[in-house]
């Protein structure tokens, strides 16, 4: 695999300040409550509120069925004839941006009543779009002028990010990240058909040519799900665990095959599931991108890291056991026949973990923050979104293994997170959130597998927001998110690897104090100080130039850190479900402070916790020490696994299993259980 040279990770602020700007929120209305099959609507100021189809000559351009942070349309008439036309989610700005590449020119933006997080042209012309903060998903005409009105907005589960459409386009699927659902609408009228559970944080979701499953990335978890679309019930779940030592043992005279005891492919010995950082065990982490291939056909491709946290059972220097690179890019390819992940796609990772005769190497200019993806049929190339090294880079999507095989890498704007795919031109449109810049990348620049290259392209900055972000909160952004800054970390780790969006990555790492996960950081620092698992570090600035040492960083100068906090104490929280039982919750709160169950002892005041630590009897076979601070319980509802070593998987087993631990749960019966957990899901 060719090994980029690493590029500055931080550029111009002033170049991203000159596109960054924030507005309030105004244009389509809100909807009330849509859980049954006639969701209600409501009308934006002098629009018609509608949820159908109306008269548009307007077509998908980029991947029909799938949704992006920008996709491409044209249309058939008017003004705007055979143009295409980039339609932009721009979070910061809370605005809908319409764009003709052709010209390079911005037509203009719609005020959303949210922060989007991907937009779809559906193929009768109507602009979906999923209002991330605001739990909706709402619908927008184009006129043939170019010019968009508000049709109707649906409620969801909350944190709506990504759609898809069944190959008969009569269904549109939903995924809601923080409501750990999978959604089914009506695709005429936008009415929900079922709603299905999944595990944490999905994020893509991805349609098969039959129409028959659906498979959702998780950013979390190291897995990708499975939907049975006929009975609208998960099927399978495929778990992202590679052992590279026992597959060698297993493989005598065989191919290297790193992904042998991938889950769901081939077990160990004893059939049970490795556990992740013991006998090398990896996992997947990072899934937030997944698209299909047709050529080949019958491929899903998901873009994601490959994580060595180190065994839980071992104390370790830092985050992880060190010596061989913490993190690698992979690709997994998922055989949509077999429902299975194809092993080989694992398997050209193994000399990225020991590096071969020269040993390992940090992970400087890999994609290891991937955000978005795209396919190019024509070529067979799959293009992937980095953030880190805010590059987008062209993988051979035949390949058996394609992140080992590069064809070529394009600098972008600060920030990409989505790429959308022009074949007619040539040309992939790919946008950068951070710098407010689209990206006009030309294909036929592209190199072959034998000779990659570094492609051209031009740039499109958007006009700048009405109100500036603040440049502590821009920069500090950028550090956040940057990888292979020795800064930081040696190993070329980002603060958003292990806290991806903000949150936690669900993984135990092994550390100087024992096993510890990651903790959720995003609405959780106030008013929760000391901070760490055993309360170590009094503030957040202590507690993150703590970390840089841990990651053998060389530490950040103090302008750099105050932004970096600045930033990480304003990430936006998550948001709150919009359909609680709010009976069962008064009933569940009561239960909470009552002197029987004594939960409100330790987890008091507003931030949940009494700040102190605690002797619980939780102490792991690898833990230094025995007490540990009480952690918030705010937005408890989308963290886990729990406990300091994550041994507790789902919030249920944590208050049954842990009884006596850390309050009284052993004489709550079902019905009481599910009005504690309803309460917590509120905190």
């Amino acid at each position: 695999m060719r090994k980029p040279s690493a590029r500055s990770v931080l550029p111009s602020a002033a170049l991203i300040l000159a596109t960054l700007g924030l507005a309030t929120a105004a244009g389509c209305g809100s909807v009330g409550p849509s859980g049954d099959s006639t969701p209600s609507k409501s009308v934006g100021a002098g629009e018609s509120g509608t949820c159908e189809a109306t008269a548009s000559s307007l077509k998908p351009v980029s991947a029909p069925g799938q949704s992006a942070t920008v996709a491409l349309g044209a249309f058939s008439d008017g003004p705007l004839a055979g143009k295409t036309i980039a339609f932009v989610a721009d979070e910061d700005d809370k605005s809908l941006v319409m764009v003709d590449v052709d010209t390079r020119k911005e037509l203009g933006s719609t005020k959303l009543d949210g922060a989007p997080g991907q937009v779809m042209v559906l193929a009768d012309g109507r602009v979906l779009v999923t209002l991330r903060d605001a739990n909706k998903l709402a619908v927008y005409h184009a006129k043939n002028d170019g010019t968009l009105t508000a049709g109707c907005a649906v409620d969801t589960s909350a944190e709506p990010i990504a759609l898809a459409t069944t190959p008969d386009a009569k269904t549109i699927l939903l995924t809601a990240g923080w409501g750990r659902t999978l959604e089914a609408f009506d695709a005429a009228a936008l009415s929900r058909k079922a709603k299905v559970p999944l595990p944490r944080e999905p994020r893509t979701v991805v349609v098969d040519d039959e129409g028959k499953f659906a498979y959702v990335s998780h950013a979390v978890g190291a897995r990708v799900s499975i939907v049975d679309l006929a009975t609208m019930k998960p099927q399978r779940k495929l778990d992202v665990l590679v052992n590279p030592f026992e597959a060698q043992n297993n493989l005598v005279e065989k191919p290297f095959s790193l992904a042998s005891s991938v889950s769901g492919a081939v077990g160990d010995a004893n059939g049970e599931k490795p556990i992740p950082g013991r006998n090398g065990t990896r996992m997947g982490c990072q899934g937030f991108p997944m698209v299909k291939s047709t050529a080949p056909k019958g491929r899903i491709l998901a873009p994601q890291i490959l994580v060595d946290p180190g065994d839980p059972e071992n104390r370790s220097a830092g985050y992880g056991e060190g010596g061989v690179p913490t993190e690698v890019p992979a690709v997994a390819v998922i055989d949509a026949g077999t429902r299975r992940f194809v092993q080989a796609s694992f398997a050209e990772t193994h000399e990225q973990f020991f590096g071969g005769e020269g040993g390992a190497e940090p992970a400087v200019g890999e994609c290891i923050l991937p955000r978005g993806a795209a396919v190019d049929n024509d070529s067979s190339t799959l293009f992937v979104t980095c953030l880190g090294i805010d590059a987008v880079v062209a993988y051979d999507a035949a390949s058996a293994s394609p992140a080992s095989v590069e064809k070529a890498r394009w600098d972008v704007g600060s920030g990409p997170t989505g790429v959308a795919i022009d074949s007619a031109n040539k040309r992939a449109v790919v946008w950068s959130q951070f710098e407010r810049s689209l990206d006009l990348v030309d294909l036929k620049t592209m190199g072959t597998p034998d000779e990659p290259s570094v492609g051209k392209h031009d740039r499109v900055a958007l006009k700048p927001m009405a109100e500036p972000l603040q440049l502590s909160f821009v920069l500090g952004r950028q550090i956040f998110h940057a990888t292979g800054d020795a800064r930081i970390s040696l190993d070329g780790r980002a603060c958003a690897s292990c806290h991806p969006d903000g949150r936690d990555d669900a993984i135990t790492w092994s550390t100087p104090e024992g096993p510890r996960r990651s903790i959720m950081l995003a609405g959780r620092l106030q008013g929760t100080a000391p901070f760490s698992w055993n309360g170590l570090t009094k503030d957040v600035r202590e507690h993150v130039t703590h970390t840089f040492e841990r990651l053998n960083g060389q530490g950040l100068r103090n302008v750099e850190l105050e932004a970096l906090i600045t930033y990480i104490e304003s990430m936006p929280a998550p948001p709150r479900q919009n359909d609680l039982d709010v009976q069962l919750v008064k009933k569940g709160e009561s239960l909470f402070h009552s002197e029987q169950a004594a939960c409100g002892s330790c987890h008091a005041g507003d931030g949940g916790t009494d700040t102190k630590n605690h002797d619980l009897g939780s102490r792991a076979r690898a833990d230094r020490k025995a007490q540990f601070n009480t952690p918030s319980l705010s937005y408890i509802s989308g963290r886990g696994p729990f406990f300091h070593d994550g041994r507790f998987e789902s919030l249920r087993e944590l208050l049954v299993e842990s009884d006596g631990m850390m309050g009284h749960t052993k004489h709550l019966n079902e019905g009481d259980l599910d009005a504690l957990e309803a309460y917590l899901n509120t905190l």
